[in-house]
């Protein structure tokens, strides 16, 4: 008896989708170059004592495996509708203030997330507490350092 998985979709904002697909043709550019260094590499002789070799050997498999898992998140992605009916949901932007600050957030699906860059994933806490919520709703958010809470002043 043959068992198959089924996978579930994985969400994605149209931008972080086309992210996807410009960094896989990014890799498979490069990819001809680092098979080349390989075959030049190989050419040297002794593979046992040969750092080039060894070096472009792990820069392929490390190429490799990122377009693998790309190709895979591509393969199973579903690019979510953005709606804008005032509701928090994947693909808004949330402005929350708390006390005089205020901070704006994307909601993005959890493989486009980026802290950093102020996009974060609809299934980490703070994403988790603001889906469904509306314009001038309070979140109570518990972050490492306690209780942190925003409240919503727009959605875009």
């Amino acid at each position: 008896m043959k068992y198959t998985q089924k996978i579930a979709p994985i969400p994605f904002t149209e931008d972080g989708y086309k992210q996807l697909l410009k960094e896989k043709e990014a890799l498979l550019a490069r990819r001809p170059g680092i098979v080349d260094e390989l075959r030049r590499a190989r050419e040297m002789g002794d593979l046992s004592e040969n750092g080039m070799y060894k070096g472009a050997r792990m820069s392929l498999s490390s190429l490799d495996s990122r377009i693998r898992h790309l190709t895979h998140l591509i393969r199973y992605a579903v690019i979510i509708e953005e709606k804008k009916d005032g509701t928090v949901r994947l693909g808004c932007i949330v402005v929350l203030k708390q006390d005089t600050k205020e901070i704006t957030y994307a909601i993005v699906g959890e493989h486009e997330s980026d802290s950093l860059n102020g996009k974060i994933s609809a299934k980490s806490p703070l994403g988790k507490a603001m889906i469904g919520k509306k314009i001038g709703d309070t979140i109570l958010f518990h972050a490492p350092k306690g209780e942190i809470t925003y409240y919503i002043t727009d959605i875009k």
